[in-house]
């Protein structure tokens, strides 16, 4: 949906050119001026969900906020740092409007809304549940980069793999296309997520690309420029492998239904150039989800587009809390209960400590 607020106008930009005119870490200038940084606005990916019951129209938005900056003069990578988001809205159905206009709808109030209707949670700050403006997101962001510290440790995202989970056999995976567009879609969650969890420590994410570069970078917020950004070979890479996904009705009534969505995954630190493993382990995790049921038929929605998004926000939730409780220095009781909890088998769960030592030794302990 964010592609399509892009389309329409230029409203975007003068709302953040509003809001970030008067920083003191930041100059405006013509973006063809070559002896600056840039800095670029955008979103990673988004996740969406949206249907209609009970005379409401239900809408859920993940987003993943990015501040990305690179050399204007030699059109190199310098830093990015990106979070993420989650906004439900339910409001009355307006029987004129389509269900796909009353989300986009409900998508531009929350994008373009000043008010503080969003909750902030990230390493950027040390207070929780930071009540703010979807635009505030990216002033938040910007004072969070220091570009004194750009030596950290670069990870990037290297492959996704789907193995034969319920993201191989969504109805509009019917192509190879299909199919890359998911993983894409994955990684950059898993680098939004890493992201958010980790900058203040020794690493930064590079974004996800299979070309080391990232093109039409203008299109994350104007279309005056037609340039293609160069990324750094990482120092480690990320890969993840999907190991299973189960979805189970738990509990219903004639009001509503508990429904189970669990996934299994792999999760690797290597460093590629000597192909070293740093850190492999396996995890499962679930979560339950209600489903409100439309009280006139009794029926339960669920679509492929209803499990995809709910497979991506446990994929989401996985991945935050092993970034969470695996990148550290050192492991905390809180550390070690959690791996205990959501570790595959007693067997992953001492390979997760031992491989630990390692991820202590390469990033912290040198």
């Amino acid at each position: 949906m964010f592609s399509k607020i892009l389309d329409e106008n230029n409203e975007i930009n003068l709302k953040l050119y509003e809001k970030l005119k008067d920083k003191s870490n930041l100059v405006i200038k013509k973006s063809d001026e070559d002896d600056a940084y840039v800095v670029s606005f955008g979103l990673l990916t988004e996740n969406i969900n949206f249907y209609k019951v009970n005379k409401l129209s239900k809408s859920e938005y993940i987003l993943y906020p990015q501040v990305f900056v690179y050399d204007n003069q030699t059109k190199n990578f310098i830093s990015s740092i990106s979070t993420r988001i989650h906004i439900p809205i339910a409001s009355k159905l307006d029987k004129k409007k389509s269900i796909n206009d009353e989300a986009f709808d409900n998508y531009k109030y929350l994008i373009f809304n000043p008010n503080p209707i969003i909750t902030y949670n990230g390493r950027c700050s040390n207070q929780k549940n930071i009540k703010t403006s979807f635009m505030n997101i990216y002033s938040i962001l910007l004072d969070c980069i220091n570009l004194s510290e750009i030596n950290k440790f670069n990870l990037q995202v290297r492959s996704i793999d789907l193995g034969d989970s319920a993201y191989s056999n969504l109805s509009f995976s019917k192509n190879q296309k299909d199919i890359d567009a998911l993983k894409y879609k994955l990684a950059n969650i898993v680098t939004a997520m890493t992201s958010s969890r980790t900058y203040n420590n020794q690493f930064f994410m590079i974004p996800y690309s299979k070309e080391q570069s990232i093109a039409n970078v203008q299109d994350r917020f104007t279309n005056t420029l037609n340039l293609t950004v160069a990324l750094p070979e990482p120092d480690f890479v990320i890969d993840i492998k999907i190991k299973g996904t189960k979805k189970k009705i738990l509990k219903q009534d004639e009001d509503e239904a508990i429904v189970g969505y669990f996934i299994g995954l792999n999760y690797k630190i290597i460093e590629p150039y000597s192909d070293t493993l740093i850190f492999d382990s396996d995890f499962k995790y679930g979560q339950r989800i209600v489903f409100p049921k439309d009280l006139s038929s009794n029926f339960l929605n669920l679509s492929d587009q209803n499990d995809f998004f709910s497979y991506n926000r446990i994929f989401e939730d996985l991945i935050g809390k092993i970034t969470s409780n695996i990148l550290n220095e050192k492991l905390s009781n809180e550390n070690k209960k959690w791996i205990k909890k959501f570790s595959n088998n007693e067997d992953a769960y001492k390979k997760s400590i031992k491989m630990h030592e390692n991820i202590a030794n390469t990033f912290f302990n040198f």
